[in-house]
């Protein structure tokens, strides 16, 4: 994740350090034209900070908050091929359970970590980016793992992603609580026209805690279903049924 303008188009990035653990960025978003927000409605960007990677272990990356060294996440891939993660204390102690965060079947390269306080209780939390390869769109999906601090630890989620960002990171009420927009793309089903048609699909989760809760209430028209036509297109899309959209998105959509 780059923090960098929403709107920004594709950009290949070449593969820097080790073959497993490249921090090659997968510098893009969403199609710009296709956003669910028009560039006046924009909301306040939620500030992440790039964390700084220790020594690497074999098939290990260890980063540590900047502002808070004592707090580092610590990602291994395991002889089966999966990613776990723990969060560990400068001494290297666990302080959250290990957790695997990209299973063996799903062909994943680390790309990058970053930290704030997401949840407002004092303590440096995290984001990492796994990218899950692919081509055209399919090459946009990711793994977004969250660290979330609370006083007994650390409590480690994820959630699939689009094409992230770290300007997916926003503050909606400007009161330093913060929001994650998930990004889906859905093959679509036959609109009200007639014809089949593609959407880019927004879903907001807020960070209460250590929890990643559905907060799409907390902004008027989502989950955001925006139809990719041939021209610019920020609004929701009529084109579906409730009963349309529930159907494609059980089916198609990451957890």
């Amino acid at each position: 994740m780059q923090i960098r303008s929403r709107w920004s188009r594709v950009v290949l990035r070449p593969l820097i350090g080790s073959l497993l653990f490249a921090m090659a960025a997968t510098a893009f978003a969403y199609h710009e034209n296709f956003g669910p927000f028009e560039a006046a409605e924009s909301p306040k960007i939620f500030p992440l900070v790039k964390c700084r990677p220790l020594e690497q272990p074999s098939k290990t990356i260890i980063y540590a908050a900047p502002q808070s060294p004592q707090q580092q996440l610590k990602i291994t891939v395991t002889e089966s091929g999966n990613y776990m993660a723990t969060v560990i204390d400068g001494n290297g102690k666990p302080i959250s359970p290990s957790t695997t965060v990209c299973e063996s079947n799903e062909w994943g390269m680390l790309n990058g970590c970053f930290t704030a306080d997401l949840n407002q209780d004092g303590k440096a939390d995290f984001v990492a980016q796994i990218y899950l390869g692919g081509c055209g769109l399919a090459a946009c999906r990711n793994v977004i793992v969250f660290a979330l601090s609370s006083e007994k630890g650390y409590k480690i989620s994820t959630l699939f992603s689009m094409c992230p960002s770290a300007v997916d990171f926003i503050d909606l009420r400007k009161d330093g609580d913060c929001q994650f927009i998930k990004t889906d793309f859905i093959y679509g089903d036959t609109g009200k026209d007639g014809k089949q048609h593609n959407y880019w699909v927004y879903h907001l989760y807020e960070i209460v805690g250590t929890e990643l809760r559905p907060a799409n209430q907390l902004i008027h028209g989502f989950p955001k279903w925006i139809w990719w036509s041939f021209k610019d297109n920020h609004k929701a899309t009529d084109q579906l049924t409730d009963g349309q959209k529930a159907t494609l998105w059980s089916s198609q959509a990451g957890k």
